[in-house]
């Protein structure tokens, strides 16, 4: 396997007090995502975590990444249902899964995929009415 440098982070931006992002890096599944709670909503570092935890569950149980993604949104709507949370929280996801030279990249909402191979591409499109 070819060795992947990566690093990640995030930034609560000019505006906002509250880091609403969550993220991880798993790279022996090679997974990475990043999610982004959606600003101004109330917990939205809520649903963000819930998120990266419940795609990164899923993977490591052999689950296909895009349905990774819509079981993480279920269980965001289930953890509002019950309260952990706010029954408006909600969060953007971007992830891509990796094996050996072939990736895939699944995502929902406006956080972006790009590819760098000396300068930079978008790869992505936005899901948002902005």
């Amino acid at each position: 396997m070819n060795k992947i440098d990566y690093a990640l982070g995030t930034h609560t931006g000019w505006v906002r007090e509250l880091n609403e992002d969550s993220h991880l890096a798993l790279p022996k599944l090679g997974l990475w995502v990043i999610a982004d709670g959606m600003g101004g909503h109330e917990a939205g570092e809520v649903a963000s975590g819930i998120a990266v935890r419940e795609i990164a569950r899923s993977i490591e149980q052999g689950m296909p990444l895009t349905e990774a993604i819509e079981t993480a949104h279920r269980q965001i709507q289930t953890a509002a249902l019950q309260v952990e949370g706010a029954a408006d929280m909600g969060s953007t996801v971007v992830a891509a899964k990796l094996d050996g030279l072939r990736y895939e990249i699944a995502w929902v909402g406006d956080s972006r995929t790009y590819l760098w191979n000396g300068t930079l591409h978008q790869l992505t499109t936005d899901h948002s009415y902005v």
